[in-house]
């Protein structure tokens, strides 16, 4: 069910938040780019009421489409009114859905794209070494930076958005790889997660990594037990394409056709990550690198930028306090806010469409499209990244 939903999120125009229209897309961007110069007396929620007012007066629909740059994905605001986005968001997404954040968060991204930010996904894929990750997120992200530079001819104000492990992720590449010709306004960190291995898979080493020791001397050589593996994933990915393939026979849009071949072979690199951490696991590796002590350290002694930390309020192993208390005290703008959900509310779909097929085809009634937390943290989101530009703008305005 998880990858038809993934695979049906192209063709869906949702009838709420999410299907903005392009002269409520770039009356939002005017209305805002007014609001990180007005006076500081002046409350948001005035410009926010004028922005949903000018929006709602329009009815053209619009989905915001995806583009694929280098490694990295691309999401702009429309262009009726402006050229130029508001800033950019960075997003760096969770362990396993952040080598395709691009569609396990579309819904949340398309949803910062209406408010006239140009989203950048930085892919990656998950490992026990966090600075592999985080050089490679770098690296990816500073070249494409560059050419959106030269593109709109400013250095765009950028706020780096991130989820559980990319929280991680972004941290460590801000303090160990700044960005030194990237314009860095601050990061809002999601649902922050910074446990040890032990406590974030119970069991790990007591269990986990016996078995598998275990299982491999059962005369199955190293070597032996690799090559069965890589055959069973061999096999799944088989399974992964012919599903696909058989699917697609269904699909009469040549256009649908290409966005669905596009996002299997997303899920197939999801898949692949499996083969080096069992590797890793049946070699005994037993901790992260850096740990989350060295991690705490670094944050400590490194991390320089004003930042927004969100909580879910249902989140069991959110740690988003620890990283404000870590933060708070410094001559920086540290702010932490609470939103309803749990650790998955960021990866909310709207999936009106999946909805709309099981209930003709299968007379079976879902409620994925009730997504009420994933727009209260978009809600949120938006007021934090204004904030986060006009505190940096404000100190040089007034």
């Amino acid at each position: 069910m998880g990858f038809i939903c993934l695979l049906s999120q192209k063709s869906i125009k949702s009838e709420n938040f999410l299907s903005r229209n392009v002269f409520y897309s770039k009356c939002s961007v005017k209305v805002s780019r007014f609001f990180l110069l007005r006076p500081a007396f002046l409350h948001r929620r005035t410009w926010r009421f004028l922005e949903n007012l000018v929006g709602r007066s329009f009815g053209a629909n619009r989905v915001p489409q995806w583009e694929h740059f280098d490694k990295l994905y691309l999401l702009r605001p429309s262009t009726v009114f402006s050229r130029t986005p508001l800033g950019v968001i960075h997003f760096v997404g969770g362990a396993f859905v952040g080598s395709s954040s691009q569609l396990a968060y579309r819904s949340l991204l398309e949803g910062l794209v209406q408010l006239g930010y140009l989203v950048i996904v930085t892919p990656y894929d998950t490992s026990f070494d966090h600075l592999v990750a985080a050089e490679s997120v770098n690296s990816s992200f500073v070249r494409v930076m560059r050419q959106l530079q030269e593109e709109y001819g400013i250095a765009l104000p950028v706020v780096g958005l991130s989820h559980s492990l990319g929280c991680i992720i972004q941290i460590l590449s801000s303090c160990l790889f700044p960005h030194v010709d990237v314009n860095t306004k601050g990061h809002i960190f999601m649902a922050y997660n910074n446990k040890p291995l032990k406590k974030a898979v119970p069991l790990y080493k007591e269990l986990l990594i016996p078995s598998i020791q275990m299982f491999s001397s059962w005369s199955i050589p190293k070597e032996e037990m690799n090559s069965t593996w890589k055959r069973i994933s061999s096999l799944f990915e088989g399974f992964i394409v012919s599903t696909g393939d058989s699917i697609m026979e269904n699909i009469d849009s040549k256009t649908l056709k290409e966005q669905v071949y596009f996002n299997w072979q997303q899920i197939q690199r999801a898949w692949k990550q499996l083969d080096p951490l069992l590797e890793q696991i049946q070699s005994g590796r037993d901790e992260f690198h850096p740990s989350p002590s060295d991690i705490e350290n670094i944050i400590i002694q490194k991390y320089s930028h004003s930042s927004i930390i969100i909580r879910c309020e249902d989140d069991l192993i959110d740690e988003s306090l620890q990283l404000y208390r870590l933060l708070r005290g410094r001559d920086l703008y540290i702010k932490l806010r609470s939103v309803p959900g749990t650790h998955l509310t960021p990866l909310e779909q709207n999936t009106q469409v999946v909805d709309n097929f099981l209930r003709t085809h299968f007379q079976i009634s879902s409620s994925f499209s009730q997504m009420s937390n994933l727009y209260r943290l978009i809600e949120v989101i938006g007021d934090s990244l204004a904030e986060i530009i006009f505190k940096q703008a404000s100190t040089r305005i007034i």
